[in-house]
């Protein structure tokens, strides 16, 4: 979980990772785990040591509520200062990498991952639907109707490409806008205003894993997905656009994955080749 310059106040961002670490813990099985805080150079050594350490508390505190066994298990919280950089404290964008916390547990599975059964898919407050018939959403605010129907996901090498297609079945235009796009602050925890405009918070939902859009780089800290990134342009009634999405490869042999934007739309089945 990373924060913001002398703070020791969760981001959004933070809070879904929490959550996250939270699932993975759980899943993990019982047993100890360690909430460590760190900081970066800027400020003095005992301020950064009491800042590491209120940055430790507040995430072991959110991660207690979202745990079934907050109260049983063992939790040590651990302050580290500016004594344990990630990277060089040289630049404004490392600074930011070494603002951080970091949760740590040993995993006991009571079975071997091979002798699991398949994984549960997380919850969605969303519209659910199955390739190839895909799903009809309902945009907010009166924007019309969008069905999203995916195409065959094909592998590109260490890359997966999906063809979304957004068909407007109402009888207005339709604007597709935030449905699909994520926070002001995105998975990576980089501000960026006009994240929740595009098609990056569409995610790829395979086992126990969730994978987003593919990103590049365009200056350190600060990323853009390899996606649309503006979809503020109406579709015509009748008429449909095509979303290109770019997710890393699932392992060899997959058959099927499922797209999903968390608590919005998820299509599962989708076929791959």
């Amino acid at each position: 979980m990373l924060f913001r310059l002398d703070s020791a106040e969760l981001t959004a961002g933070a809070a879904r990772t929490i959550a996250a670490a939270a699932a993975e813990v759980t899943a993990g099985g019982p047993g100890p785990l360690t909430v460590t805080g760190h900081t970066d150079s800027t400020g003095s050594g005992a301020h950064n040591q009491a800042l590491s350490q209120r940055r430790a508390r507040v995430v072991a505190g959110a991660l207690r509520v979202r745990l079934a066994d907050g109260g049983d298990r063992r939790m040590t919280v651990v302050a580290k200062g500016e004594s344990e950089p990630v990277v060089p404290n040289d630049s404004a964008a490392n600074r930011a990498l070494n603002r951080r916390v970091t949760i740590a547990f040993r995993e006991r599975r009571a079975a071997p991952a091979a002798a699991a059964g398949p994984a549960v898919l997380p919850r969605t407050a969303g519209e659910q639907g199955r390739a190839p018939d895909g799903v009809e959403v309902a945009l907010p605010l009166n924007r019309g109707t969008i069905r999203f129907v995916p195409g065959t996901a094909t592998v590109r090498g260490p890359f997966l490409l999906v063809n979304l297609l957004a068909r407007n079945t109402g009888d207005r235009k339709a604007t597709i806008l935030d449905l699909l796009g994520q926070g002001v602050f995105t998975v990576r925890d980089e501000f960026d205003p006009y994240a929740r405009y595009g098609a990056a918070g569409v995610r790829l939902l395979h086992g126990d894993t969730a994978a987003y859009g593919l990103d590049y780089e365009l200056e350190p800290g600060r990323h853009r997905c390899l996606c649309d990134r503006l979809l503020n342009q109406a579709i015509p009634p009748g008429s449909e656009q095509v979303l290109s999405l770019w997710f890393p490869a699932p392992p060899a042999g997959t058959r099927t994955v499922t797209i999903d934007v968390p608590d919005r739309l998820r299509i599962t089945d989708v076929p791959v080749t």
